[in-house]
């Protein structure tokens, strides 16, 4: 749990202590100490000093000032002091957003809006209606609601295929759902496979999914663009016990995982006039510089080469050029080889 999460979390029980209307005179620090105590529970996060309470009740004065006002009753003992708002209907948690944090808020949910027409995510449409109504909105309509500009955006084709599995595919990873997907590889006919979905990913513009099949032992990837139709299958699904995708691509570019494939590592030579970018955007995040004398600038990456590397490779031209390994070496080569006979035998 993130430390600001632990702290709102702790004056949100300090805040029901306040406004308690049980409570005649309300509540002793040591009191809300042990009920902050007893709702984060985990011994890592207890509070051990009433000065933390007592610096929660402040920062809540402080904060949400004048409706905040605290009333400090002293005991019989007239040395332990009694804590509760004046009013006692104010509580923190229903506080209103500032614009500034609504604007913020608005400008997230219209990132999700990159899932427009998606059928399971008219939900996204409905939260901003309410977000808006809940903020009172229009009291700030001039800046925001008239203009409806947003300040950033991805680069996406809006028109790929595939894009209306992605609810469908997003719901089946999440119930654990076993689906019979029919799937078309290129220069061949359809195939339909049992498979239980991991995980969904993007990659220049094309949707990926990638689980695992009755048919093969490995990690089986899908273009969702190659995808047919897709039913529920009365199949059992099969669960993913022992990929992590938080580091699954952390070796790769791309989304292409060879079987029994290590990671190598690919020097690279760089002229000076693309080294600016791919120094400013790296190939990989293991990119490294050996060399950054002009006219022999060499970085290294290392990765498990695939697929995707090679296309990445080519994309730069003259402007990038294999040293080692040999074998990527050859490969490139003879793929520009090919090239260039094919624009020979063109004119």
């Amino acid at each position: 749990m993130a430390a600001n999460e632990i702290v709102w979390k702790r004056r949100l029980v300090v805040d029901q202590c306040l406004r308690d209307k049980k409570k005649s005179k309300g509540y002793q620090l040591k009191e809300i100490m042990d009920k902050c105590n007893k709702a984060l529970r985990d011994d890592e996060y207890q509070v051990t000093s009433p000065t933390t309470i007592r610096e929660d009740i402040r920062k809540i004065e402080d904060d949400w000032e004048p409706q905040s006002k605290i009333i400090r009753t002293k005991g019989a003992d007239r040395r332990e002091l009694y804590y509760q708002y004046e009013n006692l209907d104010f509580t923190i948690n229903q506080e209103r957003l500032t614009d500034q944090e609504f604007a913020k808020l608005d400008q997230a949910i219209k990132l999700l809006s990159r899932f427009d027409g998606l059928p399971q995510f008219e939900w996204i449409d409905e939260m901003r209606s309410r977000l808006k109504s809940a903020h009172s909105f229009a009291k700030s309509a001039h800046r925001f609601a008239n203009k409806e500009q947003m300040v950033i955006s991805f680069d996406e084709n809006k028109e790929a295929f595939g894009k209306q599995y992605i609810s469908l595919l997003f719901d089946a990873i999440t119930s654990r759902q076993a689906l019979n997907i029919t799937y078309q590889p290129y220069h061949s006919e359809p195939i339909t496979y049992v498979f239980s979905p991991y995980f969904l990913k993007e990659y220049l513009n094309r949707w990926f999914v990638l689980g695992q099949t009755t048919e093969y032992d490995n990690i089986t990837i899908f273009a969702l663009d190659r995808i047919k139709e897709i039913e529920s299958s009365t199949e059992t699904y099969l669960p993913n016990d022992t990929i992590d995708f938080n580091t699954y691509f952390d070796d790769i570019i791309g989304v292409s995982m060879v079987p029994d494939q290590d990671k190598e590592v690919i020097r690279l030579k760089v002229s000076d006039a693309q080294y600016p970018y791919i120094e400013s955007k790296p190939i990989h995040h293991s990119q490294r510089v050996v060399s950054d004398e002009p006219g022999n600038i060499m970085i290294e990456i290392e990765v498990i080469p695939n697929p995707e590397l090679i296309q990445r490779l080519l994309s730069f031209g003259d402007n990038v050029v294999v040293m080692t390994p040999k074998s990527l070496q050859e490969n490139i080569a003879s793929i520009l080889l090919k090239s260039i006979s094919q624009y020979k035998e063109s004119k």
